[in-house]
């Protein structure tokens, strides 16, 4: 992945992967958060390529979140990439999940506000069925993700512009 990366002159550098790279603090199971190391390399490696316009597109958290992507929210905030999560489309939702746990009341209670505005996502749909459909323009090269419901209503989009993603260099 490092080479593809590296020698890509695409204006997008698109990582699909099945599982979030972002860093979200709840349920780390099946995230890159139990994996540190090699999402440390794999976010180092971006940024110290000075690579831009790096978004992810992952799912598996049964859930609709749409968020930067940190080395590390507290020590290292900087953002690096952009990640974009959806689905499920026939699984139980993250709520659904959330809503037969033990502890349910006390967990989503309790997030994400300790954690403060650096964990807020720029949207967070936890309890929809949803797909993402992408877009590039080819005149501007914006890249424009919106995530839509089992019944193809928009409830959550962003859109970026080539260039607007640079990590900074350390």
């Amino acid at each position: 992945m490092f080479e593809a990366l590296r020698q890509s002159d695409a204006t997008w550098k698109v990582i699909v992967n099945e599982v979030p790279i972002a860093q979200l603090f709840v349920d780390p199971y099946d995230r890159w958060e139990g994996y540190a190391a090699e999402r440390k390399e794999i976010l180092d490696f971006i940024r110290t390529s000075g690579m831009r316009n790096v978004v992810f597109i992952t799912g598996d958290l049964h859930g609709n979140i749409i968020t930067d992507v940190r080395r590390d929210t507290f020590t290292d905030a900087t953002p690096i990439a952009k990640e974009f999560i959806a689905g499920p489309i026939a699984q139980v939702t993250f709520a659904d999940q959330l809503a037969a746990s033990p502890d349910s009341e006390r967990t989503a209670n309790g997030l994400p506000t300790p954690l403060g505005p650096l964990v807020l996502p720029d949207c967070a749909n936890l309890s929809t069925f949803a797909y993402g459909l992408v877009e590039v323009d080819s005149a501007t090269k914006r890249l424009t993700v919106t995530l839509k419901n089992d019944a193809g209503q928009a409830f959550c989009s962003a859109t970026l512009l080539p260039s607007g993603l640079r990590p900074r260099q350390d």
